[in-house]
């Protein structure tokens, strides 16, 4: 089965009795693998695993141990692309998958299958958490512009043209800064342009794009990146706008992405989900509680810091939800509501891999 964005997705009794595994199974001999569907890394030296990961997921099965078609179980998928945490400056940079729209997980029945387990006990916290940084990001591609290489496009901007982005960022801490990171590249022959950024209606600084020649041995346009700080201004709604300018002859301009940082209020807004961290908390032998400022019934709160082993929080208040884990390091979570979860995309049966003879005997 396939998914194609971050989330917690449901799988019924249906659903696997279509994709022929039968129905009225053992509830434990039900296994979910996958590796979450990021690229790998391009040095021949990165970390990979070399096989699929079973990874955790909870059964609810009314209690009886068999798994009918009224049954279902929940996961987490990081889906195909990834943020990469950098701890040095506390942030993150996009990494969108080049490669494909879809990470893939496979089912198979076996015995005592990996199952999302219940968060340690903790009696106390040292800090109080009822904010998170939030991030955004827009990259699409959609034009390649030579023909070559992996890096593509968005949006064309010509030499005159804006364009705006609206972002609407409910419980937005609007006395917190706003980093925004963006870049672009830039063809304007024998002339210089400018891309100006505002974020409702205030300017930052000009992104200014030297003159390219035109001629074969030349760069065919300039890639330049840009990160600034502004404010929201008291507004929780923005409005960000891109506007270049330039006198050369065909000038053109192409987004290649924006990333947008902020805090927001933690608060589950929408029927979806809500994914989560807290850079502020982290410190050695740190304890966080982290607050809720809202009730949402039913609501669930995974550690998905480790996608393939899923962490459930113990939620300590009779009203909004109030968990305290460890904030030692970095963690991701992610606020749900179990009848608002994803489903994913079914695709088939899938024949057991082999190499055809290939292998060498001891």
């Amino acid at each position: 089965m396939a998914v194609t964005s971050e989330g917690i997705y449901k799988v019924d009794g249906a659903f696997l009795n279509s994709l022929g595994l039968g129905t009225n199974l053992p509830s434990a001999s039900i296994r979910l693998y996958g590796n979450g569907g990021t690229m790998l890394g391009e040095n021949a030296d990165a970390p990979y695993n070399d096989d699929l990961i079973e990874n955790a997921i909870e059964v609810f099965d009314g209690g009886d141990g068999i798994f009918n078609s009224t049954d279902y179980f929940l996961f987490y998928a990081s889906g195909p692309s990834k943020w990469i945490k950098d701890s040095l400056k506390q942030s993150f940079r996009f990494q969108k998958n080049l490669y494909s729209d879809s990470a893939f997980y496979f089912i198979t029945l076996s015995s005592n299958g990996k199952r999302i387990t219940q968060q340690p006990v903790y009696n106390s916290a040292q800090t109080t958490v009822t904010s998170y940084d939030e991030r955004y990001v827009v990259e699409q591609d959609l034009t390649n512009l030579i023909g070559s290489g992996k890096e593509w496009y968005g949006d064309q901007f010509t030499g005159g043209q804006n364009k705006t982005y609206a972002i609407d960022w409910p419980g937005l801490i609007t006395q917190q800064p706003l980093t925004l990171r963006s870049s672009f590249a830039s063809r304007n022959v024998n002339e210089p342009a400018s891309l100006q950024t505002s974020l409702n209606s205030v300017n930052g600084q000009p992104l200014n794009f030297p003159a390219v020649t035109g001629t074969f041995l030349d760069r065919y346009a300039t890639h330049l990146e840009q990160e600034q700080n502004f404010s929201a201004g008291g507004q929780t709604s923005l409005l960000l706008k891109f506007d270049y300018q330039s006198t050369a002859a065909g000038a053109s301009c192409w987004l290649n992405r924006f990333e947008l940082f902020g805090r927001r209020t933690l608060q589950l807004n929408t029927s979806t989900h809500l994914g989560f961290r807290d850079w502020s908390s982290v410190a050695a032998n740190n304890i966080a509680a982290f607050q809720f400022a809202n009730a949402v019934p039913d609501m669930r709160v995974w550690d998905v810091t480790d996608p393939s082993a899923v962490v459930t929080m113990r939620n300590l208040s009779s009203g909004a939800f109030l968990f305290y884990n460890d904030a030692s390091r970095l963690r991701e979570y992610i606020a749900f509501v179990p009848s608002q979860v994803k489903t994913p995309i079914a695709l088939g049966r899938q024949d057991n891999q082999n190499l055809h003879g290939l292998l060498v005997p001891e």
